[in-house]
């Protein structure tokens, strides 16, 4: 076994060391920025719950949640040949940046009913439903958003359980599955397809910040600013 050591510090008098186990560490390709090595891990989520929906080329996808997982979902699915990807969310600026990442429908879900919004668009329902939100409305949106014996897959976490029918599942044939985190598989296949160009999760980034601004541009304004989904935050001597 090797490991191998980094060192880090935040100031003169803050340091420290971490070793990391070599099975843990993944060479970076030379053709693959800083910006985008940094994209690699939240990818890997998307990436991972597209491969478990079993999602086809030319599947129709509804994703619910617009939150950095559900915009890097977009760019998933689209990646693995989805022709049509709707995507609901009550905040407009969210919506907007699904938009740019590839959405070719989305939904305001405080100003529509986003089930039979996406049965209008996609009669009989779609393919494939992604759950990023982890809150009951949308789960069960999900499964009724679903044609018959398609496919749910749940990307987020709940913070609390949930009550629902297990009756939609038996009505309609529609299958569940989950996705947590991703294989190591998985994570190579993301670096290989960010680096050659078919995997392009840029455009979920909104904001580059210096280190001494984490707080305040960083995780204050990822709390407070619904335009905001991923922030990248500088390196030293980084421009």
């Amino acid at each position: 076994m090797r490991e191998y050591r980094a060192a880090f510090g935040a100031s003169e008098t803050v340091e420290g060391v971490s070793y990391f186990h070599e099975n843990n560490i993944y060479r970076v390709p030379d053709s693959l920025s800083l910006e985008e090595a940094a994209l690699v891990e939240p990818s890997a989520v998307a990436v991972q719950a597209v491969k478990d929906s079993g999602l086809r080329f030319g599947d129709t996808v509804a994703i619910f949640g617009a939150g950095p997982i559900g915009l890097l979902t977009i760019v998933a699915a689209r990646a693995a040949g989805a022709s049509r990807i709707v995507v609901a969310d009550l905040s407009q600026p969210r919506l907007d940046l699904a938009k740019k990442a590839g959405a070719t429908d989305i939904i305001n879900s405080g100003e529509k009913d986003a089930v039979q919004t996406i049965r209008d668009l996609v009669p009989g329902g779609v393919d494939v439903s992604f759950e990023v939100a982890g809150v009951a409305p949308t789960f069960k949106q999900a499964l009724d958003a679903t044609k018959a014996r398609g496919i749910v897959d749940v990307i987020s976490i709940f913070a609390r359980p949930i009550e629902w029918n297990p009756m939609q599942l038996t009505n309609t044939g529609v299958s569940v599955t989950a996705s947590i985190v991703y294989t190591k598989k998985t994570f190579q296949q993301t670096i290989n397809l960010i680096a050659s160009g078919q995997l392009k999760p840029q455009d979920v980034v909104t904001s580059h910040i210096q280190l001494e601004e984490i707080v305040e541009k960083g995780f204050e304004a990822l709390t407070k600013d619904k335009s905001q989904a991923k922030i990248l935050v500088k390196l030293s001597g980084e421009k």
